[in-house]
């Protein structure tokens, strides 16, 4: 199955990723080979993930944050570019890289900055697809407020890159499945 994602696209996402061609081609590859054009809508994120077996509601929305996390310009799909980062993120990116893209992924209203509701949102959906206890969500104002150090009601793109690196910061990023 053929695609219509550029030249350009591929380079841009060996350029920004700094990853090498063969890998580049490797995700080129994975990417065609879910069918979905030069985008992932929504709809086809969810077809996807349904292949994993029966999705329930609570878990449907969960999976609405992660593509919306995903979803990193809130363009409402996902591009190639977007979806190399999700496929890398782990393997290739240093951590300053990880937290840049844990930001982007967390300011769901693009104000470059992370409110306690965005962080709470993304740390439920992670924790309803992870089927991991909800209870460890009951104390996510004080986790924010030690992130904040008390003084703030949203981070801003260094506040919370320095909040992840510490240790309640790291505590947070293993509940989320991210470190």
């Amino acid at each position: 199955m053929g695609t219509n994602v550029s030249k350009d696209d591929v380079e841009r996402v060996s350029k920004k990723l700094n990853l090498s061609s063969s890998t580049t081609k490797d995700l080129l590859k994975s990417f065609v080979e879910l069918g979905c054009g030069t985008t992932i809508t929504r709809e086809e994120f969810h077809q996807f993930v349904s292949r994993m077996g029966e999705i329930s509601k609570e878990r449907r929305e969960a999976w609405n944050t992660v593509f919306n996390m995903l979803d990193l310009d809130g363009n409402q799909v996902i591009d190639f570019y977007e979806f190399s980062v999700a496929m890398i993120y782990h393997s290739k990116l240093t951590n300053d890289e990880k937290i840049e893209n844990i930001f982007r992924m967390v300011d769901f209203d693009k104000d470059d900055k992370i409110s306690y509701e965005e962080l709470h949102k993304a740390v439920d959906a992670a924790a309803r697809i992870k089927l991991a206890k909800r209870a460890s969500l009951t104390n996510m104002k004080t986790v924010f407020a030690d992130l904040a150090e008390g003084r703030k009601d949203k981070l801003n793109h260094q506040e919370f890159r320095n909040a992840l690196l510490s240790a309640r910061g790291k505590e947070l990023l293993n509940l989320m499945g991210l470190l």
